[in-house]
């Protein structure tokens, strides 16, 4: 009674304060007391022992079956501690009756399963550190059944069941890797060498010798023993790589029906994906799965965040959220590491948390996309658990994130001591120096849409978690029967915590828990996967397995939180892969299944779905290759390389014969490539370079087939650039050949003299004299970014047959000259007055539009674009809307990145030579939050890093701590003492649509979330499902990006369908069939057999193929002179088609038209605005 008064009292003051979702109860209240106590001494503490202070785990279960769910923990230096739950929030310490405390043991994980099959639950506990190996024996505690009193007993079994394991085994899952119905288990092992440096490259073991190679038991049912017994099979199912293994996760990631081990492995080692090979082995396919993971890699969880039925994968590691932090722990960029992670075949890891996006299947293998950034889960320090669960019962399942540590030898001002002071200061003097880490968990409230991108909002503090703390293992689940999930958290040198959950009071949304009994040797049903069918016919799954997060084991229910729905149907795919499907499932209780009481029935195979786009083999055997150039020795605070942009691709006719070829651009060292289309639609390798210069010096960027010299064939146009030689090298020289009867002869004196590391190159005929002149966008100034640099009008002085261009800009547009960092642009009529205008995209630049007013052009003002300044890559057109002008998709950056911009703000880099050596110096800024939670405008990069760029800043500052108080104005003040400085800045980062007003206005509106995930380059507009809409597909990428950060690779190509309301649709991976996972640049459209096939060039990778199943059917040949064509549905309705040379990041494609069946006519005016029509 009292404790319930206690009780009320709590929740009286809360409801008399703003409301929380979470309210922490006190020891004094719950009288769950542990704390998992540390002390250290001379030969046990952090500096000897980096795994002193990784804590222990918690797990919630109903142990004495009076159907409350108890409390347990496990301790490192102190014993275990089990709390029977005594209702009305008042736990009993019962740790010494039970036998469960284990003193003399360094206990880590903990899973309950009923594990000799007689109806009780059983713990099963790993242990480690502790020398001989005798005090790292695993623990199995078998229970032997409650005392009068109703507490349960348990007795050390490990040696009789072949699990007391002595390998420092920190934790471990059980499941049925070999589907015979029992419970198998994989043990992971995480063994410190004290004279091993954990973080140094070197020869991975992929043999099985390492000491931290993991391990894998087999269930052996033993007849004479009445029980299981565990039998190695570690080498014979091909778990052979070593590992740190901190986290691990069961699941059956490629939906075969067989269960998989995702391993989150820490320091260097690669984390480890083991996907089942249904013939008792394994292969780790990590490296083929994901394209990055996290580099420290601590916990994980794999569950549906988005309710599409296909499992997310979150991982946790320890990059900061706030600046100070940021500054005083991050280390700084090395180049290096790439060049190790090729040399010793490691993948790609970086220091923050990952959230793996399931796009969905292609031939059996999830696409995953990686995006913590976007998602806001990407920076929560040094933490430990993702325990993951519907915690307000809205129908999404949210995040809870354990973290903190107690001495953070990782604090950059430590290490520095250290290196100084390690030879004099004594141990306790280093040890008491070390700076802690006490921090408030996390709290993300899942705000994703309905099978969308998953986005989460921090709700630390609305949600109730307020005290700081060192956090590691944690576990919810349902401690006071309400309908909502408590969560509680061991604490390092602290109290427990314990969280009630108040949903069910302030809420009032529906929920069901379901417990399955499962067949005689699963008796928890561990494995199954159970769906809930809503009545928004909406879908939520949960692959039951308890052993999740860090350390720790959740309760032995599935909780579903439904919102205001309710359940129309459930199916359970059973461990053995039968299914039942229950109808009339009742709401807002525990409901119990029991597969021996169900009807099941065969899963049947799901039927391949038909796909909008589909790989086409057209004999291209062709890989890009590219120079590994090192843009960061020159400028160490770039965001990203210069020298890593293409390649480019261009469609055109090489030697008249009526079919498209195609030119892809080279690379240093590399030559550019020929491929001519042959009779049978497959394409040849061809050298038609006539006299071109064998050294291959040149960085190959834009590309154009086009006929300069009106002779009636396809002349070729270079554009030279990169970043990999000083700004006066010969390789920044464009060069032009002449078409001779299918060769291409390069031509010295038709290009006027200027040197430019450009992007691409472009062609009209601005001026309607019947030849085509050409734009050159000026991309960077070698060496000096972010320094604007100069594009180039080149008009075509053809006269008696005599080729010449002649650079145009002091004549027709001065502002051409240092325009900016200018990546892609259009030549396009914007207001329809048959006068083409220019509209030009660049990185820290606005949409810039230039008017044609015949005999100069003129940048356009108040076009509503002005205040866009992004990282804009590449432009695309056609009319989307139908209403008679050119709209327009824009490529930027998205928002999956560490530069988040909020409304009104924007980020800049302010460039000039600080040191007065002549070079270029420039600084780059992001906002972080200060102390206090604020966003800020601080400097991006650490204190390291800006010291290779300016050596005074280290002067400056001669601690990290006090560069992580300086915000980037103070930065500016105290390093610049110039007022002379360039100032460049961004404030929008979505990939966009331009709806065109007609009058010189436009409107941007951001693309869906699906298309902010990763930069874009690639863009094409078309109507892929012929419903009489325009649908946008991108592609992008940019594994050049800075060293921290690191590759933007999440994008695997986007497919938007227009709705038909002026809105997109995203289309899955699986729904679409597009897959274009690498560095994605061009994208072209090229005409075989009269039908269009796409492709992609990537950047170090092969060029990919594809063909739209749904695609146009009549063919109308393009002329010359043709610029646009009016396409008629019926009398009224018509939409215009312009006709490029040039379109979309470094891309060219086919001109022709390609229609679907239901255009009845097509009018095509050329440059004199007369027209010819074709009538269907």
């Amino acid at each position: 009674m009292a404790n319930r008064f206690i009780i009320l009292i709590v929740l009286f003051s809360f409801g008399c304060n703003k409301k929380k979702l979470f309210t922490q109860l006190e020891g004094s209240q719950t009288n769950i007391l542990f704390n998992n106590l540390i002390t250290e001494s001379d030969s046990m503490n952090i500096l000897d022992y980096e795994y002193l202070y990784n804590g222990g785990g918690v797990a919630i279960s109903d142990f004495n079956g009076d159907g409350l769910e108890d409390v347990f923990f496990t301790g490192n230096m102190v014993s275990n501690k089990l709390y029977l739950n005594k209702g009305e929030w008042f736990f009993d310490d019962v740790s010494e009756v039970s036998g469960i405390e284990a003193n003399n043991r360094w206990s880590s994980g903990i899973n309950v399963l009923d594990i000799n099959l007689d109806g009780r639950l059983d713990i099963y506990i790993s242990t480690s550190t502790f020398e001989p190996d005798s005090l790292r024996s695993n623990v199995l505690f078998i229970n032997q059944g409650n005392n009068e009193k109703g507490i349960p007993f348990f007795l050390d079994k490990a040696h009789d069941y072949g699990l007391a394991d002595m390998s420092h085994n920190i934790n471990s899952s059980f499941f049925d890797y070999d589907n015979d119905g029992d419970l198998d288990v994989y043990l992971l092992i995480n063994k410190m060498d004290k004279y091993k440096q954990p973080n140094q490259y070197r020869k991975k073991l992929i043999d099985g010798t390492s000491s931290k190679n993991d391990k894998l038991l087999r269930n052996d049912y033993d007849d004479n023993l009445g029980h299981p017994y565990f039998t190695d099979v570690t080498r014979e199912a091909g778990i052979l790589i070593e590992g740190y293994g901190l986290g691990i996760s069961v699941s059956d990631i490629n939906k075969d029906g067989w269960k998989d081990v995702f391993v989150s492995n820490d320091y260097l080692t690669n984390d480890l994906l083991w996907i089942n090979n249904k013939d008792g082995t394994f292969t780790d396919r990590a490296s083929e799965y994901f394209k990055h993971t996290s580099y420290s890699s601590m916990g994980n969880n794999i569950v549906d965040f988005n309710n599409d039925g296909n499992n997310e994968i979150i991982e946790l590691d320890m990059m900061p959220d706030d600046n100070y932090r940021r500054k005083t722990m991050l280390t700084e960029n090395n180049y290096n590491t790439y060049i190790n992670n090729e040399r010793y075949n490691y993948d790609f890891q970086y220091v923050r948390n990952t959230l793996q996006l399931n796009q969905g299947f292609i031939d059996g293998k999830p696409i995953y996309s990686e995006i913590s950034m976007f998602s806001g889960v990407s920076g929560t320090d040094w933490s430990w658990a993702p325990i993951v669960g519907d915690y307000n019962n809205d129908g999404l399942s949210d995040l809870i994130i354990t973290n903190g540590f107690p001495k953070d030898i990782t604090d950059r001002d430590f290490i520095d001591y250290q290196t100084e002071m390690t030879r004099f200061a004594k141990k306790q003097t280093l040890l008491t120096s070390i700076p802690e880490v006490k921090l408030k968990n996390y709290a993300f409230k899942n705000i994703s849409s309905l099978n969308g991108v998953v986005l989460f909002d921090d709700v630390t503090n609305e949600w109730g978690i307020e005290e700081p703390s060192f956090s590691n293992g944690a576990a919810h689940g349902d401690l006071d029967n309400d309908g909502d999930l408590d969560y509680v958290v061991s604490n390092i040198n602290g109290s427990a915590h314990v969280y009630m959950n108040l949903t069910n009071t302030l809420l009032n949304n529906n929920w069901v828990n379901v417990k399955l009994i499962g067949s005689k040797n699963n008796p928890d049903a561990i494995g199954s996967t159970l769906t809930v069918y809503l009545s928004n016919n909406s879908i939520q799954t949960y692959e039951y397995n308890p052993y999740r997060g860090y350390l720790s084991n959740m309760q032995n229910t599935a909780h579903f939180g439904l919102n205001s729905l309710s359940v129309d149907s459930l199916s359970i795919v059973w461990p053995d892969n039968s299914i039942s499907l229950i109808r009339d499932v009742p709401i807002n209780e525990m409901v119990i299944y029991d597969y021996n009481n169900l009807s099941r029935g065969v899963k049947s195979k799901e039927k391949k779905k038909s796909t909008l786009f589909s790989k086409i083999d057209l004999g291209i055997n062709y890989k890009h290759e590219e120079f590994d150039f090192i843009d960061y020795n020159i400028q160490p605070l770039l965001f990203h390389k210069l020298s890593q942009f293409g390649p480019g691709i261009s469609v055109g006719d090489f030697n008249g014969d009526n079919l498209d070829d195609f030119y892809i651009g080279g690379s240093r060292s590399y030559s550019g490539t020929f491929y001519q289309q042959k009779n049978d639609g497959t394409f040849s390798k061809e050298n038609l370079f006539e006299d071109k210069d064998g050294d291959n010096i040149e960085e190959e960027l834009g590309s154009l087939l086009f006929d300069a010299d009106n002779d009636g064939d396809d002349d070729l146009y270079i554009v030279g650039g990169g970043n990999e030689y000083d700004k006066s090298h010969n390789s920044y020289a464009d060069r032009f050949f002449i078409n001779s009867n299918g060769k291409y002869i390069k031509s010295n004196d038709v290009l006027p003299k200027f040197l430019s590391s450009g992007s691409c190159v472009r062609a009209s005929d601005y001026d309607n004299d019947g030849d085509l002149d050409l734009f050159i966008c000026g991309r960077v100034i070698p060496h000096e970014y972010p320094f604007p640099a100069t594009s180039y009008l080149l008009e075509n002085k053809l006269e008696d047959g005599i080729l010449k261009f002649e650079i145009v800009n002091d004549i027709l547009s001065p502002e051409f000259n240092n325009l900016g960092l200018v990546s892609d642009a259009l030549w396009t009529d914007v207001d329809n007055d048959n006068l083409i205008d220019l509209i030009i995209v660049g990185e820290f630049m606005p949409i810039t539009i230039f008017k044609n007013y015949k005999t100069f052009f003129e940048r356009l003002r108040d076009t509503g674009l002005e205040n866009y300044k992004g990282f804009w890559n590449s432009i695309s057109g056609s009319d989307i809307d139908f209403d008679g002008d050119i709209d327009y998709v824009v490529g930027n950056l998205g928002n999956n990145t560490l530069l988040k911009i909020n409304e009104g703000k924007e980020i800049s880099i302010v460039a000039g030579d600080f040191d007065n050596n002549g070079s270029t110096d420039f600084f780059p800024s992001a906002y972080f939050k200060d102390s206090n939670g604020n966003l800020l405008l601080y400097p991006f990069f650490t204190r390291h890093d800006f010291q290779k760029e300016v050596i005074s800043v280290r002067a400056n500052y001669k601690l990290h701590s006090e560069f992580g108080n300086t915000t980037f104005d103070e930065l500016i003040n105290e390093i610049i003492s110039s007022d002379s400085v360039y100032k460049v800045s961004v404030n929008f980062l979505e990939t966009s649509y331009l709806e065109n007003y007609g009058d010189g206005t436009f409107n941007l509106q951001a693309l869906p979330k699906e298309a902010q995930l990763s930069k874009v380059h690639g863009i094409y507009l078309d109507d892929f499902n012929a419903d009489n809409y325009f649908d946008i597909l991108i592609i992008g990428n940019d594994f050049g990006g800075e060293i921290g950060m690191g590759r933007y690779d999440a994008s695997n190509g986007v497919v938007l369908l227009g709705d038909q309301k002026g809105g997109y649709i995203h289309q899955s991976v699986e729904e679409s069939g597009l897959y274009v996972p690498g560095d994605a640049k061009s994208l072209v459209r090229i005409v075989v057999d009269d039908k269009p096939i796409l492709l992609a060039g990537q950047n170090n990778d092969k060029i990919v193929s594809m063909y739209n199943q749904k695609s146009s059917t009549k063919r109308i040949n393009i002329l010359p002179n043709d610029r646009y064509a009016k396409i008629y549905l019926n009398d009224s309705i018509y939409y215009k088609r312009e006709l490029y040379y040039g379109n979309s990041y470094l891309s060219q494609s086919n001109r022709d038209l390609l229609i679907n069946t239901y255009v009845k006519k097509v009018d095509i005016y050329n440059q004199n605005d007369t027209f010819r029509s074709i009538i269907y």
